[in-house]
């Protein structure tokens, strides 16, 4: 089953572009955990499903990818400062 361990964690290699929040993400899956669970679901059907949660994910995140952190001239972040 694919899992989240080749995920990179938002801000990975000093970028903080957006990202998509993975609460949408474990509550898909935590309902496929249960439908699994109670037997409405084989497992090779949860984890093509759960697969299929994580591929959806990544491509939203590949919306995001080729965007800057920040603005072309915008100066870097001040250490400490929130933003």
């Amino acid at each position: 089953m694919a899992g989240p361990a080749g995920e990179m964690a938002a801000g990975a290699g000093g970028g903080s572009r957006p990202r998509t929040p993975p609460a949408g993400r474990e509550q898909v899956i935590d309902a496929l955990k249960a439908a699994y669970v109670q037997g409405r679901l084989v497992q090779d059907e949860f984890e093509l499903r759960v697969g299929k949660v994580l591929a959806s994910y990544a491509e939203l995140d590949a919306v995001t990818a080729d965007i800057p952190a920040r603005p072309a001239g915008a100066p870097p972040p001040q250490p400490g400062a929130r933003g």
